[in-house]
């Protein structure tokens, strides 16, 4: 397992990564390296305390090493441009973001012949990055291209966003109930992949604690 993060635990993410008080400021890869650990220590993990790039993590795909890429990253620019390297290298992607109290996942069957970016052509993306990425084009890519639409949205994040354009707020809310979904839901994709049991090529399901999905698009 390879984990690449460059910030350190805040009492803020305390909510949603298991980890205690005496952690702050601890790398937060580190953290989740222990975890892993304190599990079972025979794991391979290897962990880059770093901001992750396309220079850092093309000799991991040029050397065949990386089976599945786990994006959780907030720049939108390297969610498309690993996702050019994923399609040149033939690598699934999974992604998991929060919705409220429930989570959006997607899924590029890359290694299958996946051949779009967030269901659209990788072509379309070349304008797109070329213009200057403000807040508001960032909350629109999140609501429409992520999560499927403003309707699909849960109504208490879309008022988080106001309020953060707004700057009353930082950022909307990151719930751990959510985290903790999200982890569930990547784990389990990630093994149907591995199993060759799930073999969709293009997957974008909405899932809420409460009810087993509220809307799938698959190709």
């Amino acid at each position: 397992i390879l984990l690449a993060d460059f910030d350190e635990l805040d009492t803020t993410n305390l909510n949603r990564i298991l980890a205690g008080v005496h952690q702050i400021g601890i790398n937060k890869a580190t953290v989740a390296a222990r975890r892993i650990y304190e599990a079972d220590p025979f794991a391979v993990v290897h962990v880059l305390q770093e901001r992750m790039t396309a220079e850092k993590i093309l000799p991991f795909l040029e050397a065949g090493k990386l089976d599945c890429i786990v994006d959780e990253v907030d720049d939108i620019a390297f969610k498309v441009h690993v996702r050019r390297l994923a399609m040149k290298y033939h690598i699934p992607v999974v992604m998991v973001t929060d919705n409220g109290d429930g989570v959006v996942l997607h899924v590029e069957r890359y290694d299958l012949g996946c051949s779009t970016i967030f269901g659209k052509d990788a072509s379309y993306f070349d304008q797109y990055l070329n213009e200057p990425m403000t807040k508001e084009k960032a909350g629109r890519f999140i609501m429409e291209d992520i999560v499927g639409g403003v309707s699909r949205v849960d109504p208490a994040m879309i008022a988080s966003v106001k309020r953060v354009l707004a700057r009353e707020l930082v950022s909307w809310s990151q719930l751990g109930s959510a985290a903790l979904l999200g982890g569930v839901v990547a784990t389990y994709i990630i093994k149907q992949i591995a199993l060759g049991k799930d073999t969709r090529l293009d997957i974008r399901a909405h899932i809420m604690p409460t009810e087993s999905s509220v809307g799938t698009h698959t190709s």
